[in-house]
This record gives C-alpha cells, structure tokens and sequence, in this order.
C-alpha cells in the first residue's frame, strides 16, 4: 500500500507540474503578446514625438523667416503695427550695440599695437615732398626675360659688373655714347 500511496503522491506532484506548466506557457504566451503589444505602442509614439520635433523645427523656421521679412519692410519703414515696431526697435538697438562693441574691439586691438586713432597735432602741414618732386610719368611695360641660373648665357651679351653696372657688349655703351 505504500507503493501505491507513493505513486498516487507522484502522480499528484506530476499533475501540478503539469499543471503548473501549462498556466506558466499561458502566461508567457500572453505576457510577450502584451510586451509586444507594449513595445508596439512605446515605438508608435516615440515616432509621434520625433514627428512633433521635427514640425516644431519647420514651425521655429518658418517663424524666422516672417521675423526676417517684418524686419527687413521695417527698415524700409513699412511697418506701422506699433507691437511690431517696437519688437523691430529693439533689435535695431541690439545691432547698434552689435556695431559700438566692434569698434571698441578695433579701438582695444588698436591701442595694443600703438595706433591710436585721434589725429595728432601737427605745426607744419606743409607737404612731404613738393609738387615738382612728385613722379606723374606713366609706367611703360617692358618685356623681360627671366634667365634661370642653370641656362647658359652668352657671356658677352648678358653680363654685368658686381657693382651693379653693365658690361661691355650689352648695348649700355651706345646709349651713354648717344648723349
């Protein structure tokens, strides 16, 4: 008889498990459909959210872009609506300052290297050089050639002195002798 108690004990604890088994293979055949589900609904709206951003972008452009135009007929002074005007007023200030902080970079940047910008007192404003001194000749183009150190030249026809004057047989002394 305790055989038999033993195998009606095991077949108790078999039927459990089996029966255990087949509400835990419900329950995760339903928990992924609901974690599907759930992934599912999560993924569409992130998709929303990026979607939403995405509009916000086009809409903070787009806004920009009517600020740029009401700015720009301001400055031709077509803009009555007085909310605007002032709007347009302000950033009119912003660019003034935008321009006065420029020019004391200028002025620090100046002073930095020693020019200053106020003009110096001068006792004699006379001209540096006289009118007479003063080139008005126009330039004339000439053609030169360029002779590379490594190309022979005729010795007699290309040489010149050390100190910087001419030798013979490059035609100098024919226009000294001209004179």
């Amino acid at each position: 008889m305790a055989h038999r108690e033993g195998r009606e004990d095991m077949s108790d604890v078999n039927r459990i498990v089996n029966q255990l088994s087949r509400q835990v293979s419900t329950w995760l055949r339903d928990s992924s459909e609901g974690a599907s589900d759930w992934w599912d609904t999560k993924n569409s709206v992130q998709k929303r959210f990026s979607m939403i951003r995405g509009l916000i972008a086009q809409r903070r452009e787009i806004t920009g872009g009517i600020g740029a135009k009401v700015y720009t007929l301001h400055r031709k002074g077509k803009v009555r609506n007085s909310d605007l005007l002032a709007d347009c007023q302000k950033l009119d200030d912003i660019g003034d300052r935008i321009e006065q902080l420029k020019l004391e970079i200028e002025e620090l940047r100046d002073k930095e290297r020693g020019i200053t910008a106020e003009d110096v007192e001068l006792s004699d404003e006379s001209p540096v050089v006289d009118e007479e001194d003063v080139d008005t000749r126009v330039a004339v183009a000439v053609e030169v050639e360029v002779v590379d150190a490594d190309t022979e030249v005729d010795a007699e026809d290309e040489e010149t002195d050390p100190e910087g004057g001419v030798s013979p047989g490059d035609g100098a002394d024919e226009e000294d002798s001209e004179e």
